[in-house]
């Protein structure tokens, strides 16, 4: 596995890189923050390592070999590719973020939560943007476990366990209440377990 990169100093893949760009080695050696007579060293090493001249001069200018320019878009994309993965997070400031989060609901939380939570975004956080998703199941474990959502405003039972790789906070409580087409001035457990019921859920 990597048989190459095992054998390969990787930190000549940016002088390769930067040496193609400029076509030059003083430039390169200015870019990368290297003299140029070590530059020329890593060159060498490189040119050895692929068995290949890479670059010939012309006048002031290296000029990139057949195979060199074959290489090039490809030190370049991964380059890229591994600068922008290895980069440190950012922390994250939401009154310049322009991040969007994707949000599970449920009809209720949607209808109880959502609205005061843009209206004290819209101050703290002007660029925010949220993508609701309806889920038919409470609460969204998979969906976040899986990255699928960012953010669940859903409900918990008393005896719900809660999950170690997520953090959960309770925003409030409610209860449950009970309308009766009897006029009545209390209702005892047996009178409520008596009656029909029609079951109004989240």
């Amino acid at each position: 596995m990597h048989h190459v990169l095992r054998r390969l100093d990787l930190n000549l893949l940016p002088v390769f890189d930067a040496v193609y760009r400029h076509r030059s080695v003083r430039l390169a050696a200015v870019e990368l923050s290297m003299s140029t007579s070590a530059l020329s060293h890593a060159l060498t090493r490189l040119r050895e390592f692929l068995k290949d001249p890479l670059f010939y001069r012309e006048g002031h200018k290296m000029c990139p070999s057949v195979f060199a320019h074959q290489l090039a878009p490809h030190i370049a994309a991964s380059l890229a590719m591994l600068n922008q993965h290895l980069s440190p997070v950012q922390p994250f400031d939401p009154r310049t973020s322009s991040q969007t989060f994707r949000v599970a609901v449920t009809d209720y939380t949607a209808f109880c939560i959502f609205p005061e939570l843009i209206k004290a975004l819209e101050k703290t956080a002007p660029g925010v943007n949220f993508e609701l998703f309806h889920l038919p199941h409470n609460p969204a474990l998979t969906e976040l476990l899986a990255g699928e959502v960012d953010l669940a405003l859903s409900f918990s039972e008393p005896d719900d366990v809660r999950h170690q790789d997520l953090e959960e906070v309770d925003l409030f409580s409610d209860e449950f209440v009970v309308i009766s087409n009897i006029n009545r001035q209390s209702l005892t457990l047996e009178e409520y377990l008596a009656a029909g019921h029609l079951v109004v859920t989240p």
